[in-house]
């Protein structure tokens, strides 16, 4: 190498990968230099490497991922100034370095398929976007259907049924008629909200409400109160069984909704999963307390979320199983909500 000609690299703020490249150019010019590997010179190359850093002060430097060297000093001499033996010590000290490179990340993405583009229908089926008229009752009933409502009756009047042979009491069968009256009241009580709900068949004036007395008679709807049922008590699993499920006394309804929710819309390319929280202050296991949420005791339920804030796809967390913690929640739940095929 001519020394008139200035070096064609750089040493200040130089990374690992850009300094073993240089010296790859300039290995031709030194393929006599002694490495690390076990040769007879390698005193003689510690004691260059150590002269190199002592009359050069430098500085060599990693950052926390092992990737970088720098090399600094104010006492380095200018590129003209150098001859042969000073690239020479810079390349022997480089090969050692590079012998003692820490292990670096593989491109895990190589090997991956990539997926490909989105061309799926999104938005409403055709089946809703070809109706005239949608009023908020038909809504309703889109994802709350007749399916739901027959099934509620069919479980209800069983578990009258199972009472009756229990304790001799005789009971009147529901209907889907009655079921929706039913569900209509309690939707009205979220509005209409009294300290109790028989003060709405109240004999007082100023308590009674004469559009919901009217619908149903108070000891009828204490009666379905307490004997609405969505899932069989004979059927339940023991607790410890492998098939035991905290949740089967609504599973059904679950299973219902969570058909319909996904039979509305055909979800688009963007999507969330995320948590969401049902309030609730009753006493029940499934009961969550996050003091930073802004509903603070309730059911939490894990949503898969449309761009449009549709929920998609749900799961109700119920907690630990037995006494171990589940490890990484967080990942399960995400690949349990988009394993889902549309």
């Amino acid at each position: 190498m001519n020394r008139q000609e200035p070096l064609t690299f750089k040493l200040v703020d130089m990374t690992e990968d850009e300094l073993y490249d240089e010296i790859a150019h300039i290995g031709d010019d030194f393929a006599s230099i002694p490495s690390d590997g076990g040769s007879d010179n390698d005193s003689d190359a510690e004691e260059e490497t150590g002269d190199l850093q002592e009359d050069m002060h430098v500085d060599v430097l990693e950052n926390n991922s092992g990737d970088e060297i720098i090399v600094s000093g104010s006492d380095i001499e200018s590129p003209d100034e150098w001859d042969s033996d000073d690239l020479a010590r810079l390349a022997t000290l480089a090969q050692k370095c590079k012998n003692q490179r820490p292990v670096s990340w593989s491109n895990l993405t190589s090997n991956m398929k990539l997926p490909a583009d989105f061309v799926s229908d999104s938005g409403l089926p055709r089946s809703i976007q070809d109706r005239e008229t949608l009023n908020p009752y038909e809504a309703f009933n889109l994802l709350f259907t007749d399916d739901i409502l027959n099934h509620i009756v069919f479980q209800t009047n069983l578990y009258a049924e199972q009472r009756y042979q229990d304790t001799g009491k005789p009971y009147n069968k529901t209907d889907i008629t009655e079921i929706k009256t039913f569900l209509g009241i309690n939707l009205l009580f979220g509005i209409k909200k009294y300290p109790s709900y028989r003060d709405h068949w109240s004999t007082s004036a100023d308590l009674r409400d004469p559009y919901i007395s009217k619908l149903m008679t108070v000891h009828r709807f204490g009666w379905l109160l307490t004997h609405i049922h969505l899932n069989d008590n004979s059927t339940i699993p023991e607790r410890g069984s492998d098939r035991y499920d905290k949740l089967y006394k609504v599973r059904p309804l679950l299973q219902f909704l969570l058909e319909n929710f996904q039979s509305c819309l055909q979800p688009h390319e963007h999507l969330a999963v995320d948590e969401a929280m049902i309030k609730f202050k009753g006493r029940s296991s499934l009961k969550q307390y996050l003091p930073k949420k802004p509903i603070k005791r309730g059911y939490k339920v894990w949503v898969l979320a449309d761009k449009t804030g549709y929920c998609w796809n749900f799961e109700i967390y119920t907690g630990k199983v037995g006494n171990e913690t589940e490890k990484n929640l967080g990942a399960r739940v995400v690949k349990s909500l988009t394993a889902q095929k549309w």
